[in-house]
């Protein structure tokens, strides 16, 4: 209890003996945060010309650089239905953009995304931190990976026990 009044005291103490620009903020530095006095304000904010800081909020948003809309992709989506094992491929993504996977029917089994930088010799799974990505148990409908190594291709290696599955490798 000896060590908690100690800090206490000293505490108040800095409390008593600091300037007023170390306890609040000051008209001039900082913005007030708004509808709260001069609470510390912890949120986002943008610094402005004259080196003020000025909260992020909907009437002052995070400035964002605009970009143009992205044409349609021109890759050529993988698709087709199969209710036995196999490999299908290659899906040939267009660079540095996202690929999106797309499983539907009523099927047993998995589908695995493959990566190959061979012409096809030899396919890989797709890994991220050593463990297995983009591996599939059930029906899915979202984006995989991004590619951004020329001459890369996909394959699906469908392992399927019972029913039909129907399968998509998009961009």
């Amino acid at each position: 209890m000896t060590i908690l009044r100690w800090a206490c005291a000293v505490a108040l103490a800095f409390m008593m003996l600091s300037p007023a620009w170390v306890m609040a903020q000051v008209a001039g530095t900082s913005e007030q945060a708004r509808g709260a006095g001069y609470a510390p304000m912890y949120t986002p904010c943008t610094k402005q010309p004259d080196g003020k800081c000025r909260a992020v909020a909907a009437a002052d948003p995070m400035p964002v650089a605009a970009t143009a809309s992205q044409a349609a992709a021109t890759s050529t989506p993988l698709t087709g239905s199969s209710a036995t094992t196999q490999t299908v491929g290659p899906f040939a993504p267009q660079l540095g953009r996202p690929m999106n996977v797309t499983l539907s029917g009523t099927w047993t089994g998995s589908a695995q995304l493959l990566r190959s930088i061979d012409g096809g010799t030899t396919k890989t799974p797709i890994t991220v931190g050593g463990a297995t990505w983009a591996s599939y148990s059930a029906n899915a409908n979202e984006p995989a990976w991004v590619e951004t190594e020329a001459g890369a291709t996909y394959y699906l290696a469908l392992t399927l026990s019972a029913g039909t599955l129907t399968y998509r490798v998009s961009q």
